[in-house]
């Protein structure tokens, strides 16, 4: 039973490296947008070398996504720690001119067992109290995964819960990132568990969406029902709205998709299912207009690859012109929204033999922009979500390419596009309490928050500190009097719509 469970999380840690494979194997099967080539430059930043004489890679490969944390650099996990097997993983720190820290490595102990987490799944996230939280999809006290937190220092790692403690994984197994809720304790889904079904499942179930907190009080929210609700075993993750509330997308089951809602407290219910064949290749995004987009592969049109909009009652959905074909069932990272209002994402090859993929953006009626390429040296494969960073600029990573020493092999670089975008500007969303005396503390909830210059209370200046992109700990100054709380970062600043009022 633990040998095939291995087995089969294996494969589903494997999905990103089989897609990339798919998409080198066909070499047309994608087609590059009808869109200018952008004039942006991609520079590699870094590059984990694996050394091919030993099949070893120190510092890991095959990244996940990146974040910026609160002290401006950038953190992140690997896949893996050994060159094509999914053993270990490692997380790391690289600071925006490029220098980088091996902070932790996910090791097997004397038995063979990977107590501490094996195979990292997802971004991190920076939790309120410092530390980073992350997920592995396999390891643990069960083998099927568990939830991590450590220092940005690389000290103070813990494993704050496995997955599948109870009997058939009700509880979950091989959970896919973190989303973190407006308490700032975290939010997540698993790719398997939950409901038995093993014809249609790994583990015996089809996924759950569950809660955690920092000190890692567990609760299932959710367990997929694969008969009605569809299935999350390629997990794409979820993301917030201003409320709190949580939307996704499932994978599908070569039917069509659901995109369904959850409550911090659990209230799930389904606000749209795509048409008849149509089927998510990656999760969704919340743009600044209020509306959700994603992307879907239209299996009666050559699977051709749509990008969608939807609003979150589920009303108002459309899909836009096909933005390229894919071949076979793969996926595609998810969207992001840049400072200029655009949609950005990643392609993992043009269509044409020999190329490394590209960068797109799109605008918000799904028209195709530009296309910026790969050339190898700069990185060759782009397959995570993209990130923009507190100056402007655009970081990702790829599975291989860029630069290494003569006879080692690439285990993927970490980019960075410079496209001339503007510094992203910070949101307020809320602030708790809403008023309070002289030397009170206010916790300040929104967005963009990394890189903060300035916290005022109605024009007087504050002390802060700056806990993550979406949490401020400010101090209400002497002087300070009723009015709006502004945050000012490198891309302006934010005023509040909220009254603060000094008692």
């Amino acid at each position: 039973m633990q040998n095939s469970a291995f087995s089969k999380n294996r494969a589903l840690a494997q999905h990103r490296i089989l897609t990339l494979a798919l998409g080198l194997l066909l070499g047309s099967s994608l087609a590059v947008p009808a869109s200018a080539q952008g004039s942006g430059t991609i520079n590699q930043l870094f590059t984990f070398t694996c050394k091919s004489n030993t099949n070893s890679c120190p510092d890991g490969s095959n990244s996940n996504p990146l974040i910026q944390a609160s002290d401006g650099n950038f953190y992140g996990t690997t896949q893996t720690g050994v060159f094509q097997k999914f053993q270990g993983g490692t997380i790391f720190k690289l600071t925006p001119s490029g220098q980088f820290t091996l902070l932790f490595t996910f090791s097997a102990g004397s038995t063979g067992n990977f107590s501490n987490g094996n195979s990292p799944a997802g971004a991190l996230v920076e939790g309120k109290n410092g530390f980073l939280f992350g997920t592995t999809a396999l390891g643990g006290a069960h083998n099927q995964g568990v939830v991590f937190k450590i220092n940005k220092t690389g000290t103070g790692f813990q494993v704050v819960h496995s997955f599948c403690a109870q009997a058939n994984c009700t509880d979950g197994a091989v959970p896919f990132g973190l989303t973190i809720g407006n308490d700032g304790s975290f939010f997540g889904q698993t790719n398997a568990g939950g409901i038995p079904n093993p014809t249609f499942c790994l583990q015996g179930g089809c996924g759950i969406i569950y809660h955690i907190t920092p000190a890692g009080s567990f609760n299932v929210l959710h367990a997929f029902n694969v008969l009605t609700e569809g299935n999350v075993q390629t997990s794409f993750g979820l993301i917030k709205d201003s409320a709190g509330n949580f939307f996704g997308i499932d994978s599908g089951t070569n039917v069509n998709s659901n995109i369904y809602k959850i409550t911090p407290g659990g209230q799930f219910n389904i606000v749209f299912s795509t048409p008849f064949l149509d089927t998510a290749v990656n999760g969704l995004t919340l743009a600044s207009n209020g509306k959700l987009f994603g992307a879907l592969i239209v299996q009666e049109e050559t699977l051709d690859v749509h990008l969608f909009e939807i609003n979150p009652d589920g009303s108002g959905f459309q899909t836009f012109t096909p933005f390229f074909a894919l071949a076979g069932f793969s996926t595609i990272p998810n969207l992001i929204q840049a400072s200029d209002g655009n949609l950005w994402g990643t392609v993992l090859n043009n269509g044409t033999s020999g190329t490394n993929g590209f960068i797109f953006d799109a605008s918000l009626d799904g028209t195709p922009l530009q296309t910026i390429s790969f050339d190898g040296t700069n990185g060759d494969g782009p397959d995570t979500q993209l990130l923009q960073s507190t100056d402007g600029k655009l970081e990702g990573t790829t599975s291989s390419g860029g630069v290494v020493p003569q006879g080692d092999i690439s285990g993927g670089v970490v980019f960075t596009l410079d496209d001339g975008l503007p510094a992203p500007t910070a949101a307020i969303a809320a602030f708790t309490p809403s008023s309070g005396a002289v030397g009170s503390k206010v916790t300040i909830r929104g967005s963009n928050f990394v890189g903060t210059t300035a916290v005022t209370f109605n024009g007087v200046a504050a002390t802060f500190a700056v806990l993550d992109v979406n949490f401020i700990s400010a101090t209400v100054p002497t002087g300070a009097t009723t009015g709006p709380i502004t945050v000012t970062t490198a891309g302006g600043a934010s005023t509040s719509t909220q009254i603060f009022t000094v008692r």
